[in-house]
């Protein structure tokens, strides 16, 4: 799967991610983590496995990246899992991250569409989007393109 656009003469490229991307994704996390204030530590072996078990299908964890000019800029990685009542299945983002160099343009969006095509292929029967409110209230965003709210989650650090 892979979706381009030229958007102020760059051209986004969104597409699955491969073994070429490890290193790059593996920053871009990195980031992420340190930029939402994560609880957890950043564990760079723990996140290259799962990088590559993406890559390799052999967890339920799928992972996309954005690019211009072969510049890994952004990612989305999700799952798809039946539901502990039903055989219904749902797909779950996990992170969903743009360089702050390369914010504003088309990438987050999509990457997002990238990620629903991919949750739709897999029969899903709803797709959950979340955000970190101390990064981002994407709550209007999500309205505009049909989600709708349905919890909230709260963390305790221990």
């Amino acid at each position: 799967m892979q979706s381009t656009q030229d958007t102020k003469n760059k051209k986004v490229i969104v597409r699955e991610a491969t073994e070429h991307d490890a290193l790059d994704c593996l920053m871009l996390i990195k980031s992420f983590v340190k930029e939402s204030d994560q609880p957890f530590k950043f564990d760079p072996i723990k996140t290259l496995e799962s990088i590559s078990n993406s890559i390799q299908g052999l967890s339920t964890l799928k992972l996309f990246v954005a690019e211009i000019n072969s510049e890994v800029i952004g990612f989305v990685s999700g799952i798809v899992y039946e539901q502990l009542f039903s055989r219904d299945k749902t797909a779950d983002e996990l992170a969903w991250y743009v360089d702050k160099n390369h914010r504003g343009g088309t990438a987050a969006i999509r990457l997002l569409k990238a990620y629903e095509d991919w949750a739709t292929s897999n029969g899903v029967v709803c797709i959950h989007m979340s955000h970190i409110e101390r990064l981002a209230d994407l709550s209007k965003l999500y309205n505009k393109l049909g989600y709708k709210r349905i919890e909230a989650t709260f963390q305790k650090e221990i």
